[in-house]
């Protein structure tokens, strides 16, 4: 069986556990690079020197350590499901060593830097009252910009001091 093949399987497999919509395209996307890197072989030709060798070329790649490592953890779920269906003789997946990826220092911003921020906008015109309640939401409440993006009227309920934050 080929690995496409393996892993419409395992996608399916995840839609009945009831994974989320993102969870299913982040594998679909993120195991599809993986299936391109051995150009779609038979999954039980797969090796860990396939792995291994997935694993440097997204080292060389202009990626974060964090998305290599997600990338790789999606990698090895696939495969370890790839075996426990028996579309794999052997457990490659229990040999393979986890990748580390570095820690992220998070910089918070001094109260310099922040009013120098705010210094930038007019809360008297409407685009800068509107700039500067978006920046204050994210600085408050730790929002990503995408998160303060994907805010709607109906997120916020100002009766019980609430804010529904969706990713």
């Amino acid at each position: 069986m080929k690995c496409s093949i393996a892993l419409d399987k395992f996608l399916y497999k995840q839609e009945l556990k009831n994974n989320s919509v993102d969870t299913i395209a982040y594998y679909k996307q993120r195991i599809g690079y993986f299936i391109d890197f051995v150009n779609d072989k038979k999954v039980r030709k797969i090796t860990s020197g396939d792995y291994d060798n997935y694993l440097l070329y997204l080292k060389n790649k202009d990626i974060s350590e964090a998305t290599i490592k997600t990338s790789l953890t999606a990698v090895r779920v696939f495969l370890n499901f790839c075996y426990h269906e028996k579309f794999m003789k052997k457990d490659i997946v229990s040999g393979l060593s986890t990748y580390k990826a570095g820690t992220k220092t998070i910089v918070i911003l001094s109260e310099v830097q922040i009013e120098e921020i705010y210094s930038n906008y007019d809360e008297t015109k409407f685009y800068g009252a509107r700039n500067l309640l978006m920046i204050s939401f994210m600085l408050d409440c730790g929002l990503r910009v995408s998160e303060m993006l994907n805010l709607e009227v109906d997120d916020i309920q100002t009766d019980l001091h609430l804010i529904k934050v969706r990713r």
